[in-house]
């Protein structure tokens, strides 16, 4: 042992104290880094030289200790504090903070997946969530319905602007009461309006009256021409017909053909019209051609064409004229709110020798009455939207059907001029109220709107929920019924986001929509002290690291995300400048061991001489 060995024991201090000041200088550079995690100089002596290792106790001594002397220190480890740095509230809403355990999962320009904690988010040009050297966030995408697809990482998109989307209704609620006016004599529908047109032959003589089975290109007016009112080619433009006193709209055109017959334009105007025609419609309505008989309310025909029952029931109604034969009889359904008529310019022709083939005027009895519809009604309209989110318009309109002991029925008209097959009508059913005025039941209340052609999803079905409706007797008060909800969305773009404590990115939409566009994913490590660091506050696996586990935040360990925030440095200042002081301290201390030893070996060379 000899001065020389002093001279590198105090060598060994000073590497030693300046690997702290290192590691102290690295804190204190990075005090106001993203994030950053400080690290520490962990030192461990060097080998000890062993002059005796001692004896053990024995009779009459107490034995001896081990006679060493240390030969300096060495840096042992450096090792990183993962403690969490406070969080700061930014504001910017792609600033994430983590609190807890995890880190980000950043696919680098570099190449390669890094792991980072500093949340210094934004989006790049192509609205990707890009940290600021440009490497792209993982985490979960979504599918077609916006449903997070675990298990696979992505580049997370938040495509402001450029992303629309819609919703198609499935449910419309209504409120309001449905008023029986029982003081009312009429307030039962038992009938719809009839209309009748001026009498059709298929000779140009007018001797023979038409059928509905007959040819359109054979059918006449003698009153007007010689020839007949349509020919091949003839389009027949319904051009609009009053319904309720309100005009059904756009208009529609039948193109004759060779095979048309008039039961073919016929069936065209019953469904444009919207005139529901199934088996359980109130007096059969719809439409037929006379035959001329005159209905006898003593000796009725056997059986009695569609709505006639009524006509013939003297203690309702007082019986009707005759009607000529091949006229056409048009009956609507029931209820004021369904009383159809149509003027003599809503149906018009090419045919320029006969732009107006038909005259319809309401029938009258052998009093001159009309027949009018009846029954207490009321009528609303309300928008829906398709897959697509084009609007689609309904007409509902609901009948008092039936009263008994043990409560009303109404019944329900559901039509769409936005309805793409041949008839208008969409559905039909009743709504049963009992003796204190509360919805028992509803039948039928899926309607159902044909979208084909235009490329949405079809049909759209809606569901009617009439939970919200009574039915309340109220003295001078009219049926209310109003669209007090529905579920469906018109077409909207992207113009905001938040990213919840759980990562996942919900999009707001212009329509009011709100929509998951992804899920931020966070990895965490058995040892994160493991982790290799790089530049750019970025993490590497490493050897002692364990692998990473990927996980959605607060799932596996993993902590909670913060948006608009970000997770600051863990130095602490005043400690560093502490440990600063020591280091300093320490390096000098050892530059004085090598100066003093130094000393002795001249004073040794002085003696020499």
């Amino acid at each position: 042992m000899g001065l020389t060995s002093a001279l590198y024991t105090g060598l060994s201090g000073l590497n030693s104290n300046q690997f702290r000041i290192d590691t102290i200088g690295d804190n204190v550079a990075n005090v106001n880094t993203t994030a950053f995690k400080g690290t520490r100089s962990v030192f461990q002596t060097q080998f000890s030289q062993t002059f005796s290792a001692g004896t053990p106790p024995g009779q009459g001594t107490g034995g001896t200790n081990p006679t060493q002397v240390g030969l300096g220190s060495v840096l042992g480890s450096i090792q990183r504090n993962f403690g969490a740095g406070s969080i700061e509230t930014t504001g910017i809403l792609t600033d994430l903070a983590i609190e807890g355990s995890g880190f980000f999962i950043v696919d680098s320009p570099r190449g390669g997946q890094t792991y980072t904690r500093d949340g210094a988010f934004k989006l790049s040009a192509s609205n990707y969530l890009v940290d600021q050297n440009g490497g792209f966030v993982q985490g979960y995408a979504v599918d077609s319905e916006f449903n997070i697809i675990p298990g696979t990482l992505r580049d997370l998109e938040i495509p402001l602007g450029s992303l629309a989307t819609s919703k198609a209704s499935t449910t419309a609620q209504f409120d309001g009461n449905l008023n029986p006016n029982l003081a009312s004599a009429d307030n039962v529908g038992t009938r719809g309006t009839i209309i009748t047109s001026q009498q059709l032959f298929s000779d140009a003589a007018g001797t023979v009256p038409v059928l509905s089975t007959d040819l359109l290109t054979s059918i006449y007016d003698p009153t007007v021409a010689a020839t007949p009112l349509f020919s091949v080619g003839t389009e027949i433009t319904l051009n609009s017909v009053e319904k309720g006193g309100r005009r059904i709209s756009p208009p529609e055109t039948f193109t004759v053909t060779a095979a048309s017959t008039l039961a073919d334009f016929l069936n065209f105007f019953n469904g444009k019209a919207a005139i529901q025609t199934d088996a359980a419609q109130v007096n059969n309505p719809g439409w037929w051609i006379s035959d001329g008989a005159i209905v006898d309310p003593g000796a009725p025909p056997a059986v009695l064409p569609p709505g006639w029952d009524y006509m013939v029931d003297l203690a309702n109604r007082t019986p009707p004229a005759a009607i000529p034969a091949g006229t056409i009889i048009i009956e609507s359904n029931i209820g004021g709110d369904n009383e159809i008529l149509i003027g003599s310019a809503d149906i018009t022709s090419t045919n320029t020798s006969n732009t107006t083939p038909f005259e319809f005027l309401k029938a009258l009895d052998v009093n001159s009455r009309e027949f009018a519809a009846n029954g207490e009604s009321v009528y609303t309209s309300f928008v829906v939207y398709d897959s697509l989110g084009a609007e689609v318009r309904v007409d509902l309109t609901v009948v008092l059907e039936e009263t008994a002991t043990s409560g009303n029925t109404w019944r329900f008209f559901a039509s769409s001029k936005d309805d793409t097959d041949v008839s208008r009508v969409v559905g039909s059913g009743t709504l049963t109220f009992d003796t204190f005025g509360q919805l028992q039941s509803v039948i039928g209340n899926q309607i159902e709107i044909a979208r084909e052609g235009i490329g949405v999803t079809s049909p759209l079905g809606v569901t009617l929920d009439f939970s919200g409706m009574s039915g309340f007797d109220k003295a001078n008060s009219n049926s209310t019924m109003v669209l007090t909800e529905q579920d469906g969305f018109a077409a909207g773009s992207l113009n905001g986001f938040s990213i919840g404590n759980t990562g996942v990115i919900t999009g707001t939409f212009s329509n009011g929509l709100t929509r998951t566009l992804g899920q931020v994913a966070l990895a965490t490590f058995a040892n994160p002290e493991g982790l290799i660091a790089q530049a750019n506050n970025q993490y590497t696996v490493g050897p002692n690291s364990g692998v990473a586990v990927i996980t959605a935040p607060l799932e596996l360990g993993a902590g909670r995300i913060l948006s608009g925030s970000l997770e600051l440095s863990n130095v602490d200042l005043s400690r560093e400048f502490i440990g600063l002081i020591t280091a300093t301290t320490g390096f000098s201390a050892a530059s004085r061991i090598i100066s003093t030893s130094n000393e002795l070996l001249n004073e040794l060379l002085m003696v020499a001489r």
